[in-house]
């Protein structure tokens, strides 16, 4: 029996590990997997096993901008003006900025940010301004930048990493300018329509404690890969054949997946799968919303002559895969650092082998 050696994948690549097919025939027990003793043709990407809220997320870094018009911190509208006095605002905002749509907040375990602020206005902006983003809810601040030094035109200002550990991330923010400031102008000046402040914030390698998503959330996902099709040891021609694919799912979101086969000019050929697949959320307290016990699969997969030979074709894939919580009376669900799906692939195909 024959299985997928757990070496090191990405989310790009994770749900391809199906299409790992190895060469056995057998009874499938997920117990009794052994290492082969052959070299066997193989197709696509090995892959770990074990998959995580980060993988799924895709989340190393994250970044978001927004640009303060000149009316929004305080300055003139637009226009032609023959001086400016000097101006100072108090507070400007909220102004509202969408993180994500995909999940309700997340905690993050480590990490850092960065804050940069790029001056697009027509004269310098003193220090001391103030920028600051709270939570919609509430006014717990996510983050604050300080200017120390006088911005002028088309300069930027940048903080220093700055420790996030343990912080709150909402999907959504408000976000406040303090203490704008200039200095009076008395030459004609002209303030377009981009003029303002662009602040953009960062989050930087960082990792995730827990993530909640809502029944409305969905985190979906899309790429192409190429794969490799050539064996180097054995030349097989498979004439028909079974997938079994058993899921171990720890995570409380259920999984919807379809594999597309492109083939060197990334055209498409086929679908992997005839139907799309459903991989079962794991069983959820209705208490804490976070997964109590995993909840298992044996999905099976008939391959005859024609899939195979596309899959032999096939030079790329293109996966698409949806998570979503299923349980509509539960208003989140909280996928912990320590969840995770684990998968194994087995393949029975019967073959017509030339060892030549």
């Amino acid at each position: 029996m024959v299985v997928i050696p757990n070496s090191y994948f990405n989310m790009k690549n994770w749900l391809f590990i199906i299409l790992g097919l190895l060469v056995a025939s057998c009874d499938f027990k997920p117990e009794d997997i052994k290492t082969p003793e052959w070299d066997l043709d193989l197709l696509g990407p090995l892959a770990k096993s074990d998959l995580t809220v980060e993988e799924i997320l895709e989340t190393r870094s994250v970044t978001f901008a927004r640009s303060l018009s000149s009316a929004d911190v305080g300055l003139q509208p637009p226009g032609s003006y023959p001086n400016l006095p000097a101006n100072y605002v108090p507070i400007a905002g909220p102004y509202r900025y969408t993180l994500s749509d995909s999940f309700i907040d997340l905690k993050v375990l480590t990490g850092s940010y960065f804050i940069k602020v790029k001056n697009n206005l027509p004269l310098t902006i003193n220090s001391g301004v103030k920028i600051f983003a709270t939570d919609t809810t509430n006014t717990d601040t996510i983050f604050k930048f300080h200017l120390t030094q006088n911005l002028p035109k088309g300069q930027t200002f940048s903080t220093k990493a700055i420790d996030i550990s343990g912080k709150l991330i909402p999907n959504r923010i408000n976000l406040w300018a303090q203490d704008i400031s200039n200095d009076a102008i008395n030459s004609p000046i002209v303030i377009r329509n981009d003029a303002g402040l662009d602040v953009s914030f960062s989050l930087d390698n960082f990792s995730i404690n827990y993530v909640r998503i809502a029944p409305i959330h969905k985190i979906s996902f899309a790429d192409t890969a190429a794969v490799n099709t050539e064996g180097d040891i054995i030349k097989s021609n498979a004439l028909t054949g079974k997938i079994k694919m058993y899921v171990l799912n720890g995570m409380p979101i259920q999984t919807d997946m379809q594999i597309y086969l492109l083939d060197g000019n990334k055209i498409l050929i086929d679908s992997f799968f005839t139907e799309r697949v459903v991989i079962p959320s794991a069983n959820v307290s209705p208490v804490s919303y976070t997964a109590t016990s995993p909840d298992s699969a044996l999905i099976l997969f008939n391959l005859d002559s024609k899939k195979i030979a596309s899959i032999n074709k096939t030079k790329y894939i293109y996966p698409k895969a949806v998570f979503r919580t299923m349980n509509p009376s539960f208003p989140y669900v909280k996928i912990t650092k320590n969840d995770n799906i684990s998968i194994q692939i087995v393949g029975d195909l019967n073959l017509k082998i030339n060892s030549n």
